[in-house]
């Protein structure tokens, strides 16, 4: 995904010799510092000696060797001249940062952004999708950058939705005005547009858009994006690439055959939270992801008071309706402890929830982004109370 350069559709050149026919991106030349900013057909030594030998064969079949010298010197300045020129023979490189084309988000059978820009980094990319969907309902997902790195300038990411044969699983709908969409191999996708590379910014950067579920239960939906930490220098150097993935399951009880062929259903996960760790079996995340809609959650820690501490960036997300149901502000805190700027709790639309009896600190949003906000909890649209806890060391920039 080059935010910065990309090279012209797919060619055949063979108008020259010393120029092979190519195709693709494997005719790219990258040229050396002072002319990075574009990318070239062949080496311009193929060209030269090309049209001196043409130029030499002429003068001695005239026996003049004023005439030689010419024609070397006015190719030379032929060759400097469209290295400098938006002509033809050497297509200037377009811009991604407008729109990546589709198929790059690293989902079986894509490519991703790292065929331009292979830098690794300490940076993370997550997507925060529903952890189980209804047919024909609508989710709010979420993809978030976040790093540590201060080079970071630029962002852009591509995110399509597959299901267990790798076809595409429902469909996109933009509510910003920093997403777009696109379509290829009939898959869809959605990706940055030009003011979504939110270009000068550090830290990390939000895109929210709505998922449209399919109108079947189609099992499994795996959600795969490419992410792209840039440091806006307008070439593809330097740059970090990020991949990720995030799985919805359908919602409610799955029948499974038993040997007499009794139809069961999935019991609901435990909703007591027995330890503090950040995530498995017990913490916090794994009891609000496997809990049932309309659940409450309690803890059972012993003595207190005690810390869940977050490590990394990834956001506890709540996509249902819910009750956390704390021992007391006093007793129990959940508080980011490590990693980038992330905020403790995020709501998805269209849900009923209540937080209650829990300290929140240290939560941060995404450096004022646009669509960033909400350190502590960031509420989608959906139903809140907050009953006896307290808010702590918590930053958000919107609200």
């Amino acid at each position: 995904m080059n935010m910065e350069k990309k090279p012209s559709d797919a060619v055949s050149v063979g108008w020259i010799a010393g120029c092979v026919s190519l195709t693709g991106t494997d005719w790219l030349r990258n040229v050396p510092s002072g002319f990075s900013q574009r990318y070239y057909i062949c080496p311009l030594r193929g060209l030269f000696r090309h049209l001196s030998k043409l130029c030499i064969s002429k003068g001695i079949g005239a026996g003049m060797n004023k005439i030689k010298l010419i024609c070397v010197l006015c190719f030379l300045v032929f060759g400097v001249a469209a290295l400098f020129s938006d002509s033809g023979l050497i297509p200037a490189a377009h811009s991604y940062s407008s729109q990546p084309p589709p198929g790059m988000t690293g989902a079986p059978g894509e490519q991703n952004c790292s065929l331009c820009h292979d830098e690794n980094g300490v940076g993370t990319i997550s997507i925060l999708a529903p952890a189980n969907y209804i047919p024909g309902q609508t989710y709010q997902i979420q993809v978030q950058h976040a790093t540590t790195d201060a080079t970071r300038m630029r962002w852009g990411f591509e995110a399509t939705a597959l299901d267990g044969t790798n076809s595409a699983a429902g469909t996109f709908t933009d509510t910003t005005a920093f997403t777009q969409q696109d379509f290829g191999d009939g898959r869809f996708y959605i990706e940055h547009n030009q003011v979504g590379t939110f270009a000068g910014t550090s830290n990390g950067a939000t895109w929210t858009f709505d998922w449209n579920a399919p109108a079947t239960d189609i099992g499994p939906v795996t959600f795969y994006a490419a992410g792209n930490q840039a440091n806006n220098n307008h070439n593809p150097s330097g740059d970090q690439v990020y991949l990720t993935t995030s799985v919805s399951n359908p919602a409610g009880p799955t029948p499974t055959n038993t040997a007499s062929a009794t139809a069961t259903s999935t019991p609901c996960g435990s909703t007591v939270v027995t330890n503090t760790n950040e995530t498995g079996a017990g913490s916090l995340r794994d009891v609000i992801a496997n809990a049932c809609d309309g659940a409450t959650i309690t803890f059972s820690l012993g003595a207190g008071p005690n810390t869940i501490g977050l490590t990394t960036s990834l956001t506890l997300n709540i996509d249902k309706n819910l009750t956390i149901l704390g021992p007391g502000a006093d007793m129990l805190e959940v508080a980011r402890v490590g990693g980038p700027s992330y905020r403790i709790f995020n709501i998805t639309s269209g849900h009923t929830v209540t937080i209650e009896g829990l300290k929140i600190r240290n939560g941060q949003d995404l450096s004022g982004l646009p669509n960033g906000g909400g350190g502590a909890i960031s509420n989608q649209h959906s139903t809140l109370t907050v009953r006896g806890c307290a808010f702590v060391q918590n930053t958000g920039g919107v609200g």
